[in-house]
C-alpha cells in the first residue's frame, strides 16, 4: 500500500498541461515534432530455439540431431535510439525510430551428445550467443498535454553466434583435435512497440515502452572440423530463431 500511495503522489506531481513560452528556459515545449536522440536501458526476456546437426562422414547414419529449445534468459541491456516525428495536426504524430540494443555475449548453454550406429561417440560444449539487435520502427502517436502515447512496427535484425569450445571428445573410431570456433549470422525478423513519452523542460523527454521482437528461423554457416585421420570430417550446423520482449526506458533530447 505504501508503494502504491507513493507512486500516486509522484504521478500526481507531474503536470498534465503547461503554458508554453518558446525560447524561455525551463518551460515545456508545446509539440513533440522534430528530431530527437537519447540513451537508456532495457530489461529483456529472451528465448532462443532451433536445432543442431552433427555429421560424421564415415558414420552410418551420418547425422545426429539435437534440439535447442526453451532456453530463457532475463537480462539488462544498454540501448541508444534516435527518431523523428512529424506533426499531423490535431495532436496526431507520425514518424520513425531506430533502436539499437547491445546485449553483449548473453549465453544459452546447450550440452549435446550422441552415439552413431558404428559406435563412435561424441559430446561437446555448445554455446549459442545473442549479441545485439537493431530495429527500425514506424511510429504513430497522440498527444495529451505533456504526454504522448504511441505504437510502432517495423523490421529488425538480431546478431547470433554459435560457439564450439574445445570440448570435442574423441570417438572410438577416430581421433579429433580440440577446436575453438565461432560462426555468426544476422537473423532478419520484425519488431513492435507500444509506449508513452513525457516532455520535460528544455526539450528533454522520457520514453517508457514495451518492445517485442521475433526473428525468422535461419541456418548459421556450417562449421567443418577435420579429424586426425585424413579425409574424415565432422560437420556442425545449427538453425536458430530468437524471440525477445522487454521494457525500455530512455532519456532523450530534442534538437532545434
Amino acid at each position: 500500500m505504501c508503494f502504491k500511495r507513493n507512486l500516486w503522489l509522484i504521478l500526481s506531481c507531474l503536470p498534465l498541461s503547461a503554458e508554453l513560452h518558446a525560447g524561455t528556459a525551463g518551460t515545456l515545449p508545446s509539440t513533440y515534432a522534430g528530431l530527437w536522440a537519447g540513451f537508456g536501458g532495457s530489461y529483456i526476456y529472451s528465448q532462443v530455439g532451433g536445432n543442431t546437426n552433427i555429421t560424421m562422414v564415415s558414420s552410418t547414419p551420418a547425422t545426429v540431431e539435437y534440439l535447442l529449445n526453451q532456453n530463457l534468459k532475463n537480462h539488462l541491456a544498454p540501448l541508444v535510439n534516435v527518431g523523428y516525428l512529424f506533426d499531423l495536426k490535431n495532436d496526431w504524430y507520425l514518424g520513425a525510430k531506430v533502436l539499437y540494443k547491445y546485449i553483449g555475449v548473453e549465453q544459452f548453454d546447450q550440452s549435446w551428445s550422441g552415439t552413431f550406429q558404428n559406435g563412435a561417440y561424441q559430446s561437446a560444449g555448445l554455446h549459442t550467443k545473442l549479441r545485439q539487435d537493431l530495429s527500425l520502427l514506424l511510429n504513430g502517436g497522440y498527444q495529451f498535454g505533456s504526454w504522448l502515447v504511441y505504437g510502432g512496427i517495423g523490421p529488425a535484425m538480431v546478431d547470433v553466434a554459435a560457439e564450439l569450445n574445445a570440448e570435442i571428445l574423441a570417438p572410438t573410431s577416430t581421433t579429433f583435435q580440440p577446436v575453438n570456433t565461432t560462426h555468426s549470422k544476422y537473423l532478419w525478423g520484425g519488431a513492435a512497440q507500444v509506449g508513452f513519452e513525457y516532455m520535460l523542460p528544455n526539450r528533454f523527454m522520457v520514453d517508457v515502452s514495451y518492445n517485442f521482437l521475433a526473428s525468422s528461423k535461419q541456418t548459421l554457416p556450417t562449421i567443418r572440423l577435420q579429424s586426425g585421420t585424413a579425409g574424415l570430417y565432422t560437420a556442425f550446423s545449427q538453425q536458430v530463431h530468437v524471440t525477445e520482449q522487454g521494457i525500455n526506458v530512455t532519456i532523450n533530447k530534442y534538437f532545434g
